[in-house]
C-alpha cells in the first residue's frame, strides 16, 4: 500500500469517527467524462453530499459549497475567477 493511500484511509477513519459520519469516506476517486444533460444531477447530488451526511443542517449554511455563490449570488472570492 501507498504511504499516501495509508494517509488517506487513516484520515477517513478519524474523520468517520470524529465527526460520527454515516456517508462512505473510503471510497477510490475516478474521473468520467458526462453529457451536458448530467451534468446538473452530479452538481446536486455534490451539493447535496454535506446536508445528507449531517455536516450541515442546511446548504446555505455549509461554507465550503458553492451553493450559496450559484444560487444565492453571494460572492466569496474563491470562483469569482473561476466563473
Amino acid at each position: 500500500m501507498l504511504f499516501s493511500q495509508r494517509v488517506h484511509q487513516s484520515y477517513a477513519l478519524y474523520f468517520k469517527d470524529r465527526y460520527k459520519s454515516a456517508c462512505p469516506l473510503r471510497r477510490r476517486f475516478k474521473s468520467i467524462v458526462l453529457q451536458e444533460s448530467e451534468i446538473y444531477e452530479c452538481l446536486k447530488c455534490m451539493e447535496l453530499f454535506p446536508v445528507r451526511c449531517n455536516l450541515a443542517e442546511s446548504l446555505s449554511k455549509y461554507p465550503w459549497s458553492s451553493f450559496r455563490q450559484r444560487v444565492l449570488g453571494k460572492t466569496n472570492g474563491v470562483l469569482d475567477s473561476l466563473i
